[in-house]
């Protein structure tokens, strides 16, 4: 289902911008964006868009729906919105005036992920500048305005980051700092074991699924994605610095066997643990 009421005025830009082969494997990239100036009855809505949605308003007020999520987007507020989704935003029966941008990147939904662990919302900054600075490189169609571009979406994400990180200062996350500290240590001084996630948090008082939410929030990975990746960091060691053989550096660094090993070496690296050797002797 796709339902619109583009109701603007002449004086809006929408700008259609169609990446190249090249800024497509940028980490980032522009696919549509434009300054709007909305009436009482705009509204678009989708069953699914292809990209995600940076909005910002200048005046007025947005209502943005995203799945059961409804969040209202006031003026100086700015929200990222993942229309992979069901979704719908419209002006909050006034005159909205709003900026806006579809973009993409292979990263982007495990950022999203980061910047909303605990659901939608707005936060108050500015990316005004920057729209305008996206809409010059835009033209260009060259690689140094691809990657001019990529790099000031990477600065949005950053600060859209930065913004939630900043407002969950309050909340339980940075209040289990010191309680995420301690499995850290606890990890690092016995990886080579059979870790699981209850032994991990076995002294600390809050349940498993908010351990694991808290501890991604701060740390970027689950308990588990950590740990198995600082196995990897070890076992690098053993690798470039002794000649033990692979089963050894696996169980030495508490794979379950050497085929487990290297698996998820691979997986984390793109070589094979013996290919990961070779490189540092020329073989």
């Amino acid at each position: 289902m796709r339902k619109y009421n583009e109701n603007i005025l002449d004086s809006s830009v929408w700008v259609t911008v169609t990446p190249t082969a090249g800024a497509m494997n940028l980490p980032f990239h522009i696919m549509e964006m434009g300054h709007f100036y909305a009436e009482h009855d705009y509204v678009v809505q989708r069953e699914f868009h292809d990209s995600f949605l940076l909005l910002y308003t200048i005046k007025g007020c947005g209502v943005i729906e995203s799945g059961d999520e409804k969040v209202a987007l006031g003026e100086h507020h700015t929200l990222l919105m993942d229309c992979h989704l069901p979704h719908k935003y419209y002006s909050d029966d006034c005159e909205w005036e709003f900026l806006w941008m579809h973009m993409n990147g292979a990263s982007l939904p495990a950022l999203y992920e980061m910047i909303y662990p605990d659901g939608l919302r707005a936060f108050g900054f500015s990316w005004e500048h920057d729209y305008q600075e996206l809409l010059a490189y835009s033209g260009y169609g060259d690689m140094r305005g691809n990657i001019k571009i990529s790099s000031t979406l990477h600065t949005l994400i950053e600060k859209l980051y930065t913004a939630s990180y900043e407002t969950a200062k309050s909340s339980m996350e940075l209040m289990h700092m010191e309680d995420v500290q301690k499995v850290i240590t606890l990890i690092h001084a016995k990886y080579a074991d059979p870790l699981t996630i209850d032994e991990m948090i076995a002294d600390i008082g809050i349940s498993k699924y908010h351990f694991i939410r808290v501890f991604r929030r701060i740390m970027g990975a689950t308990p588990y994605n950590y740990l198995i990746n600082y196995r990897i960091h070890v076992s690098k060691g053993y690798l470039s610095n002794t000649t033990l053989p692979i089963s050894e550096i696996a169980e030495k660094c508490g794979f379950a066997d050497t085929s487990n090993f290297i698996t998820h070496f691979k997986k984390h690296t793109g070589q094979k643990p013996l290919q990961y050797r070779n490189s540092f002797y020329g073989f």
